[in-house]
């Protein structure tokens, strides 16, 4: 029984080195349609060029603090698989990574909030009142990136 489990950990740590070693390798943290979604911005807002690089700035700076916040909440939830089913399992280890997964989920709401004031400061009134009505549309383009399977 101790075999199996160290075979099934070692298994599962290997394939976490793997998955982690691919997605460093990926070309961009950001996704493909950025550019698509600063033209799209920028022509349906009527966003000067001053405005879209604004827009790039705060999205790129998005993008990377949403990348750690990810990557730290992938991490806890692995450690929380690995711990949940062992023979070892500690529960105030559990739920000491399940708060601090929790916690990470929190900062990413805040982080949003963050960016929506960011662009609050950068759009006018009116770019903002037809930014609400062209939100439904380019929803998927302000979603934070996902691991596509």
């Amino acid at each position: 029984m101790v075999v199996v489990l160290v075979v099934l950990n070692l298994a599962s740590l290997g394939y976490i080195a793997w998955k982690a070693y691919h997605q460093k390798s990926k070309k961009s943290d950001m996704p493909v349609p950025q550019a698509e979604l600063s033209e799209v911005l920028k022509n349906e807002l009527g966003l000067s060029a001053r405005q879209t690089d604004s827009l790039k700035i705060i999205r790129a700076d998005f993008f990377d603090k949403e990348k750690i916040l990810s990557e730290n909440t992938r991490m806890k939830r692995d450690s929380m698989n690995l711990f949940m089913f062992s023979e070892n399992s500690n529960d105030s280890l559990l739920v000491k990574l399940a708060t601090e997964v929790s916690a990470n989920e929190y900062k990413m709401e805040l982080l949003r909030i963050e960016q929506a004031a960011q662009l609050r400061n950068i759009f006018t009134d009116l770019q903002l009142k037809k930014l609400n009505g062209v939100i439904k549309e380019i929803r998927d383009y302000l979603k934070p990136a996902t691991d596509k399977k």
